[in-house]
């Protein structure tokens, strides 16, 4: 009965499962890639391209919103600076890059005020 149990744990050891092939291996990773290229790379591209066309049409009293939460009024766009009006007479200058949106009017959101 030892013989017959010794054998079997040498048969359980020889049918261990097989390893993957070069060609799944190479599938595999190349799902991974394109998972990682759908789910990481390109949305940080595209926000990337948005902010870019932000940046490049500020123009003159366009309402916006700074990074740090300041809002005011474009009076003036250099090459990367922008000078804002944040209340009456009351000018700032800001780096372009600190631009983080246009702020929205609520007429733009359809709010009838009421």
């Amino acid at each position: 009965m030892f013989e017959s149990s010794e054998s079997g744990l040498l048969l359980f050891a020889q049918t261990a499962s097989p390893q993957p092939s070069g060609v799944q291996m190479m599938v595999f990773f190349a799902a991974i890639t394109a998972i990682m290229y759908f789910l990481v790379i390109r949305p940080g591209q595209k926000d990337r391209e948005q902010r870019e066309q932000l940046l490049e049409s500020l123009v003159r009293d366009v309402q916006v919103v700074t990074q740090s939460g300041i809002h005011g009024k474009v009076l003036e766009v250099q090459s990367d600076i922008v000078v804002l009006e944040i209340a009456p007479k009351v000018k700032i200058k800001v780096d372009k890059v600190a631009i983080a949106r246009r702020q929205v009017k609520a007429s733009d959101k359809g709010d009838s005020g009421a």
